[in-house]
């Protein structure tokens, strides 16, 4: 079996499709025959679509042709994404450059290799390669020889725990794209508004979106006579920077809206707070997924910063890109944590955490009876989080609830019943206590009816009712 430059497993290729011009006219009039005919009834010509079609599906077949024998196949629409379990795959991205950021922010960890399927169409921006590449770049992917290079993502979190990452955009307004009504908060400031969407973009989208809404600016202001506006983001915009544009789409003023907080840099320690005053319609989606979406309406507050982690692997002609880890964590918090166990890897990657699983299984354990999912949502998202790994498979979980200064409660420490006696929980507590964000807490406390062995390795000392365990440390 091959293996990445991780030295995770590969054992098949996905080659992530988008459906033609011609194939969605198809589905909508049935025949390629009755698709014509409509285009030319509406003035269209229909050989240029015919053409990019041919072309596509010839990438296609060169592409398809092009993978390993030793190795299993699989194409998947990209419409299947959202809902498909990624494991020890290598996945291709083949067609328009949005195509690999629909993807990449459904990865964990799988290296990723974005392909062109016709240059003279696409920009590729994001896809470095083209179909003829495909025997070289995958080798050179399957082989661990392709280097690193880190990429900045957004995220948006509600205040009710739910959460959306974005590899490009993220949209925040009506699902409708009509004017949408909501409160934004950022430097300080506070302004009612309504517009027809906010538009955050990261560094790898800054040529996508945000150059359309800037080159949309540039033009208006230049029809009177003002030619200072840039047509494109500034050059210091880069997929590593630690920040995240916003724009405000079409603000309307009004007695009761304003538009002076239409546009601005989002950072870690400036983010950026939208809250919903619509009873309904309102949603946030990322790079252009809009049936992915989180709802947005009256009563829901959204935080936006920058940056967020995600484990994902872009073979790039230069660099293969891997996302980002927050500003201030050293390096052995910027990948996720190995433990000693092969094979078993300690992350704390959020988006990674299969919830299903670990709630019916916190749901079925003694002290989690009588919760529900909603419980562990608000529960997980304001706790610091870690999840046992082994072979892209979740099979252990646990969690800290703390000041990240002083003091540190542990809870939900679990581990799935066929894996339990090897470990996988002594490796979870203790990459959580030896983690850099919790390095100044001092005193580490749990309840615990039947694990006190496990603590107690871990220098934990029973109270003397039995139940309660603390561990006191200097910090570092």
């Amino acid at each position: 079996m091959a293996s990445d430059q991780s030295g995770r497993p590969i054992d098949r290729v996905i080659v992530v499709t988008r459906k033609t011009e011609l194939e969605e006219l198809t589905t909508r009039f049935n025949t390629q025959g009755q698709a014509r005919f409509y285009l030319r009834q509406a003035g269209m010509n229909f050989d240029p679509v015919k053409a990019a079609h041919d072309v596509y599906h010839q990438a296609l077949d060169r592409v398809m042709g092009s993978l390993p024998q030793g190795l299993k196949q699989l194409r998947l629409d990209r419409e299947l994404v959202p809902q498909f379990e990624f494991g020890s795959d290598a996945v291709i991205a083949l067609g328009q450059d949005g195509l690999v950021s629909n993807t990449a922010k459904y990865l964990p960890y799988q290296p990723l290799i974005g392909i062109n399927p016709n240059p003279a169409l696409f920009d590729g921006v994001l896809l470095p390669w083209n179909a003829d590449d495909t025997e070289k770049v995958l080798g050179l992917t399957i082989a661990g020889k392709a280097k690193r290079q880190a990429v900045v993502m957004a995220e948006a979190r509600s205040n009710d725990g739910r959460r959306l990452i974005a590899f490009n955009d993220l949209f925040v307004g009506a699902s409708t794209h009509v004017s949408a009504r909501y409160e934004l908060t950022y430097g300080g400031r506070t302004e009612r508004q309504s517009s027809s969407g906010i538009i955050i973009s990261t560094g790898a989208g800054s040529t996508g979106w945000l150059r359309s809404v800037m080159a949309g600016a540039a033009g208006l202001a230049a029809a009177y006579g003002d030619n200072s506006v840039p047509t494109v983001p500034p050059q210091g915009y880069d997929r590593e920077g630690e920040q995240l544009f916003f724009s405000v789409r079409e603000p309307f003023p009004s007695n009761t809206t304003g538009v002076s907080l239409v546009h601005g840099v989002i950072t870690r320690d400036r983010p950026l707070v939208v809250s919903s005053r619509q009873s309904r319609g309102g949603v946030i989606f990322s790079d252009g997924m809009e049936l992915d979406f989180v709802e947005f309406n009256s009563g829901t507050d959204v935080t936006i910063a920058s940056p967020t982690r995600r484990p994902i692997s872009w073979c790039h002609k230069r660099a293969t890109w891997a996302a980002k880890s927050p500003a201030g964590l050293n390096s052995a918090a910027l990948h996720s944590l190995r433990g000693t166990m092969p094979d078993c890897e300690i992350s704390f990657d959020m988006s990674r955490i299969n919830f299903r699983a670990t709630s019916d299984l916190l749901m079925a354990s003694y002290w989690g009876a009588g919760r529900s999912d909603e419980f562990h949502r608000r529960a997980f998202a304001n706790s610091f989080c870690t999840a046992a790994y082994i072979d892209g498979n979740q099979v252990g979980f646990g969690r800290a609830i703390t000041d990240r200064t002083v003091f540190a409660y542990l809870a939900d420490i679990i581990i799935w019943p066929q894996h339990r006696g090897q470990g996988i929980g002594l490796q979870l507590v203790q990459a959580l206590i030896d983690h850099p964000e919790l390095s100044t807490v001092s005193h580490w406390s749990l309840s615990t009816s039947d694990a006190h062995g496990l603590y107690e390795k871990l220098g934990f000392k029973a109270s003397t009712d039995g139940r309660y365990m603390r561990l006191d440390r200097n910090p570092e």
